[in-house]
């Protein structure tokens, strides 16, 4: 029986004031997927190259090609509709795998005199395969085989227009270099009655959506076909999906302000609430409203301003892990087997209720903000000089005296430091505390292998304004110091040998949604054959694996995402400086962090 899940939040006992959490995926989400049948009006318009008609461009057959008489050819082609249709995209393809980037000039017009400017420039084509059973090497064994029989350069278009005109067109191999330009088949694909106001209709809080599957989150929607990849790797579904949760905030927390933390959304995420899009703060030019872009990257949003009080809201997800969606795709986290292409919310979603004077997430996109970044500034066993930076922001408008006290303790609870400072915060004001000490004889965090042990203080933060508690915050750290010379790594000044494991998607049949307990099963397993490091290849791993390896004393390399190869164009190169400042805001305060891996390999040129 399908039904409707509705989540109150109200009072919990706690004092008003004090900041709450509580996790949305405990309780069911709806969720379906998009699946939408695209229709090809090339083949039915007229098809010209510099005015002489072309037929085999749109003859139906992707592996019958246009290939240049000469070198004049190849000029403009233009696309006659016969009428002006609302375009979604338009897919130019190339028989076999040899073009793996086109560049080129895409256009658009009404009338066939005023042109716009839609896509220009070399991108990423998409591999087309195409599977069957058949003999494997020379053992005579059958299997099932894919192999990439054309590729394609897809182009989002989102336009009304009779005319479709591209120009300038380059083909280019895996490794860059050019290859010889040839046309398989072109496609124009309008926008259906599906398409139109959508995204609107489905986050609204009217939307039918009983007969849509009932999940838990974390949820991956390639659980059901992760096996598949076993031979390829390239074999998930991939496409838009949506969830929708119903909550209500009780009226007596009007005042207050609530977030929504998510922990991963694999790969763009569009949270709406109310019907309300939240926008993202990336620098990358986006076709529809989007919130966050990045495998397993944690994101927050205030979604207080759109809330209606002691009645139901409406909370909508829009997720894609395909390209050609909504929002404009990376160029890189595009594999499988990596685990960071299989879609969904594949991490817990978190409901926070806050004071309107706060610590700030330590999660900087999309809101532009973080909240604490703890540094050891020098280290040994006689005494350790630490740092403490608190950011607390005033979300109100009436000036306030912000009170912040900061304790270091240990694993008995004894205060090892602590701080006690006032600053006058104005009305939409965030003030910095920035603090350093000196601790005695500390305990110093090791990995394995050392001579010492993965030792955790906690650092709690309490705020405090007219002598009311009004936010507090708790969360383990470890006194430590890293360095390195050419050859070696050295932590509190130990040398230390890096012996460890990478690790990619282990659990297949899960997707990309896999239990707390299983992450922190594997980072035991590690630490009882000995081993002290681990890499997850190719994106940042998931909360759980930062806070087991601060436990057992297991260093992390961490990416925030990226393929081989991959960084050398826009918008990668945007979308790559931007994951690595969010990972780090994120996940500088966690001891176990030894490298931050920025690219895995130089880009070829």
């Amino acid at each position: 029986m399908l039904w409707l899940c509705l989540w109150t939040f109200a009072g919990s006992g706690q004092a008003k004031s004090v900041s709450t959490r509580i996790n949305l995926g405990e309780t069911p989400w709806k969720f379906t997927k998009v699946v939408r049948q695209e229709i090809n009006l090339a083949k039915d318009a007229q098809v010209f190259l510099d005015g002489k008609a072309v037929s085999v461009v749109h003859d139906g057959d992707v592996h019958s090609e246009w290939k240049p008489v000469n070198a004049q050819e190849g000029g403009f082609w233009t696309v006659d509709l016969g009428k002006a249709v609302r375009l979604s995209s338009v897919k130019l393809w190339f028989d076999t795998d040899r073009t793996r980037f086109a560049e080129v000039k895409l256009e658009v017009s009404a009338d066939g005199s005023n042109w716009q400017t839609l896509s220009e420039g070399k991108k990423l084509c998409v591999l087309h395969k195409e599977g069957d059973f058949t003999t494997v090497g020379h053992t005579g064994t059958v299997g099932y085989t894919e192999t990439v029989t054309a590729t394609y350069l897809d182009l989002s278009v989102k336009a009304t227009a009779r005319y479709v005109r591209f120009s300038g067109l380059k083909c280019k191999a895996e490794q860059g270099q050019d290859v010889p330009v040839t046309l398989s088949e072109v496609e124009v694909n309008p926008e259906t009655e599906q398409d139109q106001g959508q995204a609107e209709a489905m986050a609204s809080l009217s939307f039918d959506d009983t007969g849509w599957q009932t999940v838990g989150i974390p949820h991956c929607y390639n659980e059901q076909d992760t096996y598949l990849n076993t031979s390829t790797g390239e074999r998930c579904w991939r496409g838009e999906a949506w969830y929708r949760k119903k909550i209500t905030i009780d009226g007596k927390d009007r005042g207050q302000m609530f977030f929504l933390e998510f922990q991963g959304v694999n790969i763009g995420a569009a949270v709406y609430v109310n019907g309300t899009p939240i926008r993202s703060n990336t620098k990358v030019e986006q076709p529809e409203a989007v919130t966050h872009v990045g495998s397993a990257l944690p994101f927050v949003v205030d979604i207080t301003p759109y809330l209606r009080y002691g009645e139901e809201n409406q909370i909508a997800v829009r997720v894609s892990n395909a390209e050609g969606t909504f929002f404009t795709w990376p160029g890189f986290g595009t594999n499988e087997g990596f685990g960071q292409a299989m879609g969904g919310i594949v991490c817990p979603v978190y409901l926070h209720k806050k004071n309107k004077v706060h610590i700030p997430f330590d999660s900087y996109s999309p809101m532009g903000k973080w909240g604490t970044y703890f540094g050891t500034v020098s280290a040994t066993k006689d005494k350790a000089e630490v740092r403490f930076q608190v950011n607390v922001e005033n979300a109100g408008t009436e000036a306030c005296d912000v009170e912040l006290r900061t304790y270091l303790k240990d694993a008995k609870g004894k205060t090892a430091l602590a701080f006690k400072d006032t600053r006058r915060a104005a009305g939409g004001q965030t003030v910095l505390f920035d603090r350093t000490g000196v601790v005695e004889r500390p305990h110093l965090w090791y990995p394995i292998g050392t001579s010492g042990t993965p030792y955790l203080y906690t650092v709690e933060n309490e705020v405090y304004v007219d002598g009311r508690l009004v936010d507090r915050q708790s969360r383990p750290w470890g006194i430590r110091q890293i360095t390195w010379d050419e050859d070696f790594c050295y932590v509190n000044g130990e040398k230390c040998f890096l012996r460890g494991f990478g690790y990619r998607n282990n659990y297949p049949g899960l997707g990309a949604a896999v239990p707390t307990a299983f992450w922190w099963n594997d980072v035991a397993r590690i630490a009882r054959c000995g081993g002290n490091t681990l890499r997850v290849g190719h994106q940042p791993p998931f909360p759980e694996v930062f806070e087991a390896c601060d436990r057992y004393g297991i260093l992390l390399v961490v990416n925030s995402g990226d393929n081989e190869w991959a960084l050398k164009d826009e918008p990668a190169i945007t979308y790559k400086r931007e994951y690595d400042r969010d990972v780090m805001v994120t996940y500088r305060n966690n001891p176990c962090v030894v490298i931050w891996e920025s690219n895995n390999g130089l880009a070829y040129d």
